[in-house]
């Protein structure tokens, strides 16, 4: 439990503890709005068909995101 409360403080801890309140507020926010978002598409996605396109988006992001073969070897 204490790592994990550290990792957190890491993640949100401001200069003064207003802005670090506005920090976890604004956290909130974000993941109240994904939340919403994933209710929607669960709602639209009925079928192994619908859900494919999602997949796809998915799978594009994950390689946007990793590192190019130059970054892993030769740094």
């Amino acid at each position: 439990m204490r790592a994990s409360w550290g990792a957190v403080l890491r993640k949100f801890k401001q200069g003064s503890k207003k802005k670090t309140e506005l920090a976890f507020e604004e956290h909130q926010r974000y993941l109240k709005r994904d939340i919403k978002q994933l209710h929607a598409q669960l709602a639209t996605i009925t079928t192994l068909q619908t859900l494919k396109p999602y997949l796809a988006e998915r799978q594009q992001a994950i390689w946007d995101c990793a590192p190019s073969f130059d970054e892993i070897f030769f740094r």
